[in-house]
């Protein structure tokens, strides 16, 4: 690294009048060493000066460059991204332009990064020889343990052997510097007093192994090794065998001093079963052959298939719209996937009388190729269906009388549009004028009391009710007190179909008071008069 003399860094600083006495400025912090592209934060105090406030240059370039790094309003200083040839300053200029500060920071490489140490943690308390593994390690490389430099001999670029001391069980950490460069990052560790020896590992602990291929395993210290099928050396070189086993899974151990560890080998057929074709697409009751060298076994989900792998398709289409055929042969196992094609839905009637309510409604509609897959439309509106003992029910709620059409679908396939009537055809008086009316002239509007008054008109379901006979009999209340009037006239209210009969004796009762008492003054009235 290229370091200026202070002849030149004093050349490369701008002129600037001495400060008045008791006029400061102060950065803090002081010399600094960071690495390429990191961050460091100054801070400026100011004395002497309103406002207290700073300009913060790098290399007497106000928020710096891309080449010696760049400085916030707020100080927060990013070394650039390469080291430069010459030395970087930062200078904080007061707020009367001729106070300032002068700092220099160091721009360095990071150190090279360990990899792992042997022992691996837990590593033992007292004095202690490890060897650390890592790349770049370059001749005087120096190691530090939780900010002690310990002794270091570089073996090679990716070895160095240290040793040094540490006293109390805890975390702790290796860091390595190459000369020129600053600490490389922590490799954390940790130190354990002696004692049981710890539990035994193997690495890896899954793996995935053709027939006949090999697997190398690892274990601190294993002393035995072993395999459920297959072979396995003194050293951990795993052997798959030729031919699959019944599982496809098997295990590996080793054992050492801190017990055995175990690992699953998940063997590959580097020539498995196929079939083909590997997928089809398939009309309903249509028939596909497969075929699949040595098959002994073939099977499908919902469709037949034939020891030859002549596969039929379903008559119906299942909810999930395809179908699985599974081949068996002497190298496990192959699936082929088939994808029904479902049948086009016709709608032949809507009941009842291919008309529908106006609002809330349920109506069974006739035709074919319905299924639990069934989606149905009405003027471009979804609504509910559901498919029970082969029939289909549309219901929902539509509130828009006239002309609608009807669409049924089995995801891309769908019907011609069925046209319906909803509410009443060539009706004399609106829905909403039919309600009104029946809340006037009754005690509310049912469905089917608002179709009725829409078909026939307000002076006709007059009629109807003039010509009606009296439905009303309080004959049971006779004897009684009046506590049950209530009652039997709500029901009649709510149940009789003379409601305009019902509607005008709930006015007059509102008009014409009368009760089922007798007052105690004209009784005894009568008793003086009959003596």
């Amino acid at each position: 690294m290229k370091i200026r003399t202070i002849g030149n860094w004093l050349a490369a600083v701008p002129f600037a009048a001495a400060p008045l006495q008791g006029q400061t400025v102060k950065i803090s912090p002081g010399y600094t060493s960071i690495g390429v592209n990191a961050t460091l934060q100054y801070t400026a105090t100011v004395t002497g000066l309103t406002p207290a406030t700073v300009t913060w240059k790098v290399n007497s370039i106000t928020g710096g460059n891309s080449t010696y790094g760049t400085i916030t309003t707020g100080g927060l200083y990013k070394a650039p991204a390469t080291i430069p040839a010459n030395g970087i300053t930062i200078t904080a200029l007061g707020s009367d332009n001729k106070t300032f500060d002068i700092v220099y920071v160091n721009v360095a490489p990071v150190g090279p990064a360990i990899t792992a140490t042997n022992p691996a943690s837990p590593i033992p308390t007292g004095s202690y020889t490890v060897t650390i593994s890592g790349t770049g390690f370059a001749t005087y490389a120096e190691v530090m343990e939780s900010g002690v430099v310990i002794s270091t001999t570089v073996v090679n670029s990716t070895t160095l052997k240290v040793q040094g001391y540490h006293g109390p069980a805890g975390p702790s950490s290796f860091q390595v510097m190459n000369p020129g460069t600053l600490w490389g990052p922590p490799f954390n560790v940790t130190f354990a007093t002696a004692g049981p020896p710890p539990p035994q590992t193997i690495s890896p602990v899954t793996a995935s192994v053709n027939l006949g291929a090999t697997q190398q395993f690892t274990s601190s210290g294993a002393t035995g090794w072993s395999a459920t099928a297959g072979t396995i050396s003194s050293n951990g070189l795993f052997t798959a065998p030729s031919t699959m086993p019944a599982s496809g899974k098997l295990t590996v151990k080793a054992t050492g001093p801190g017990g055995t560890a175990s690992a699953i080998v998940t063997l590959i057929n580097p020539n498995p079963q196929t079939i083909a074709p590997a997928s089809v697409l398939l009309n309903l009751g249509a028939t596909q052959q497969f075929s699949s060298s040595g098959a002994t076994g073939w099977a499908a989900v919902y469709g037949s298939i034939t020891t030859a792998g002549l596969y039929t398709a379903p008559a119906s289409l299942p909810a999930s719209g395809s179908d699985t055929v599974t081949v068996t042969g002497p190298n496990g196992t192959a699936t082929a996937a088939v994808t029904l094609i479902p049948p086009t839905p016709m709608i032949t009637g809507v009941g009842p009388s291919n008309q529908l309510p106006l609002g809330i409604f349920s109506a069974s509609v006739m035709g074919s190729g319905f299924g639990a897959q069934t989606t149905a439309q009405l003027n471009g509106t979804p609504f509910t269906t559901s498919y029970t003992g082969g029939i289909l029910t549309v219901s929902g709620f539509y509130g828009h009388s006239g002309p609608a059409n009807l669409v049924l679908s089995n995801g891309s396939v769908s019907s011609q549009p069925f046209s319906v009537q909803v509410g009443v055809p060539n009706a004399l008086v609106s829905s909403a004028a039919a309600r009104r009316f029946l809340e006037q002239a009754a005690f509310g509007a049912t469905p089917s009391d608002a179709t009725h008054v829409q078909t026939i008109g307000f002076q006709a379901w007059i009629n109807e009710q003039f010509a009606m006979p009296q439905y009303s009999n309080y004959s049971s209340l006779a004897g009684q007190s009046q506590g049950g009037m209530p009652q039997v006239f709500l029901a009649n209210a709510v149940t009789n179909p003379d409601q305009l009969r019902q509607k005008v004796a709930f006015a007059l009762s509102q008009i014409f008071v009368v009760s089922f008492q007798v007052t105690v003054h004209v009784l005894q009235k009568s008793r003086r008069r009959n003596l």
